[in-house]
């Protein structure tokens, strides 16, 4: 009686186990994945800006290169989604615009908040919200005014392959004096991206 005893709890107890090695693997699996992420953009578009007829410098409020850092977080090993945030600096490109042997730059600060469906093959498409402050466009032309534009709230969305992408932002700067002007803009986008 007592063997019969001892097979059914050295039985319930392999299937116990079993069960519990089976559920530690699929927690695993569902455990949230992220990390950071480095982001390098090379946009252009958007309205010109001159505020001084004799020193044309034909700089329009969209372009530029823009660095930022930030990470990414997807719930599950076993949802597409992902959330990404961002924080960077968005100014001229590497040499500054030039006209007459002046310069002239739009500068300001990028926040994204993102969300992306990547697929199984690094494919990805999304979007989300993009925050510019303090844009500022500056001119080193003698009698030509410096604009400081208020904060701006847009969209972009994005698209891509593994590190590659392309991405459009549809934003608007306000300043008084210029009323509204279109700032939005389209680039490649380049994302490394390092998992914890």
């Amino acid at each position: 009686m007592n063997y019969k005893v001892a097979v059914v709890v050295f039985v319930a107890a392999s299937i116990t186990s079993a069960a519990a090695i089976a559920q530690d693997e699929a927690a695993a699996k569902s455990r949230a994945r992220g990390g950071v992420a480095l982001q390098l953009d090379l946009s252009s578009g958007g309205d010109e800006i001159n505020t001084n007829e004799l020193y044309d410098t034909q700089t329009k409020l969209g372009e530029g290169m823009t660095v930022s850092l930030g990470g990414f977080y997807r719930p599950s090993e076993s949802t597409p989604w992902e959330l990404q945030a961002f924080i960077g600096y968005k100014g001229g490109w590497i040499v500054p615009m030039r006209a007459g042997g002046y310069e002239a730059d739009v500068s300001r600060w990028v926040f994204q908040l993102l969300a992306n469906y990547r697929h199984e093959n690094k494919g990805y498409f999304g979007g989300g919200l993009v925050l510019h402050g303090n844009p500022k466009y500056e001119d080193t032309a003698p009698g030509v005014v410096d604009v400081n534009f208020d904060n701006a709230v847009g969209a972009t969305v994005e698209a891509g392959w593994s590190w590659f992408g392309v991405q459009c932002t549809y934003i608007e700067y306000r300043a008084p004096g210029y009323g509204s002007l279109d700032a939005s803009n389209c680039g490649v986008r380049f994302t490394w991206r390092f998992r914890r």
